[in-house]
């Protein structure tokens, strides 16, 4: 399967999504012990399923940003102290819901490479998590034991998965097991604008866009690292390792996170020196 470099959803391949979910993936996905239709289909998941999606979850984050910066722009010169014009973002309530669904879906899609690769299927996004008693933690458990690299990532990662799980449950289901999701436009306090912020029964109250943010970087390092895990399980060349390149090192044209490199025993057969490893 071959990648092609080209434009999705207004993004370039200087987006890290693209970079990373298609290029990257394309790369990685060569080191994986794979039939053919394996391969193709792992192909199609991360860079027609998994990239457009993450892409569809930024523009809807960019779409919010620019409504609550238009929402600022457009308040008028306040003259009169006893007077003050509260901005107000029109769609806030759609746009954060459009955004937590979209990002339990991309949860959900992310399944479908244990399928492909491991013949394991899953059904839902909260699968991912302890929440449910078929569930991947206790799959990976029982396939690869209780010390393998995906049993410690699923554990590590397990709580905001769930998080984000039951903010879009709290939106379809409000009073339900998840509670309620509250919106809260701008405010005003001791002069200031507090910006909009959201907030789930039982949770902090926290900026939306900061929330965003975090969340949109989780699922992409999450993503990635799911796929790192095949090449551990079901290495093409044993020996090679999967390396993170520094941020400060990325290429800003083509931002990729990862690459594949000797590790240390194939560099002693290669009688070479770690230190002399390339980057």
């Amino acid at each position: 399967m071959m990648f092609e470099v080209r434009k999705f959803s207004d993004h370039g391949a200087n987006h890290p999504v693209v970079a990373r979910l298609g290029a990257q993936s394309h790369e990685l996905m060569k080191w994986i012990k794979l039939e053919k239709p394996q391969r193709d289909a792992l192909g199609e998941l991360y860079i027609s399923t998994l990239m457009r999606a993450l892409l569809s979850c930024h523009d809807t984050a960019a779409t919010l940003a620019g409504r609550i910066e238009d929402a600022l722009a457009s308040i008028p010169k306040q003259e009169q102290s006893r007077v003050r014009h509260m901005p107000s973002v029109p769609k806030l309530k759609s746009d954060a819901e459009t955004f937590l669904y979209q990002a339990k879906n991309f949860l959900r899609d992310q399944l479908v490479l244990l399928e492909i690769v491991d013949d394991k299927k899953f059904a839902d996004a909260v699968c991912w998590t302890t929440e449910k008693k078929d569930n991947v933690l206790n799959w990976a458990l029982e396939e690869f034991g209780e010390d393998d690299s995906l049993c410690r990532e699923l554990r590590n990662d397990s709580n905001w998965i769930l998080e984000v799980i039951r903010m879009r449950n709290a939106v379809e289901h409000p009073g339900g097991y998840s509670g309620h999701m509250l919106m809260y436009d701008f405010e005003a306090k001791e002069g200031a604008y507090i910006r909009p912020s959201w907030q789930r029964t039982g949770q902090p109250r926290c900026d939306i866009l900061r929330n965003m943010d975090i969340i949109l970087h989780n699922l992409l390092t999450f993503s990635e690292e799911m796929l790192v895990h095949c090449i551990k399980h079901r290495p093409q060349f044993p020996g090679m390792e999967v390396a993170e390149i520094p941020e400060a090192e990325r290429n800003p044209d083509f931002p990729q996170r990862l690459q594949i490199v000797p590790g240390p025993k194939m560099l002693a057969l290669m009688k070479v020196k770690p230190s002399d490893s390339p980057n």
